[in-house]
């Protein structure tokens, strides 16, 4: 979540591209770089999809006798993967930077919602 705020922060800083810049513009933007069976973005937006989903017999994760929501506890090395395979602040061609910056922006939303299903509040640094 840091990691994602601070992206956002350094595109607003460096180009002023805010995330509904990002967002907007995408349906014009060459998706290219969706493309491909080893595209991590789709990795992160399958995971992040997850979040509020029940999993497990009953369709619950237990502990106890409580049934606990499914969370994005594989995104940690996704987003590690995805942050070091990818870069965004100092990608050079723009349609790339823009879907990149879209899927973070995604897991930032999930994330967003995953921690407040969780009561935790959201942290301003690492």
């Amino acid at each position: 979540m840091v990691r994602a705020n601070n992206i956002f922060h350094k595109l607003q800083e460096r180009e002023k591209l805010t995330e509904a810049d990002v967002l907007r513009t995408l349906d014009a933007t060459d998706a290219e770089e969706l493309a491909g069976d080893q595209n991590v973005i789709w990795e992160l937006v399958f995971e992040g999809g997850a979040v509020g989903r029940r999993r497990g017999a009953g369709g619950c994760v237990r502990s106890d006798s409580r049934c606990w929501p499914n969370t994005p506890s594989a995104w940690p090395s996704s987003s590690m993967r995805f942050y070091h395979r990818y870069p965004i602040l100092n990608e050079d061609r723009v349609d790339r930077k823009r879907w990149r910056a879209a899927g973070v922006a995604y897991v930032r939303s999930q994330l967003t919602k995953a921690l407040d299903l969780m009561g935790i509040a959201m942290p301003t640094r690492m």
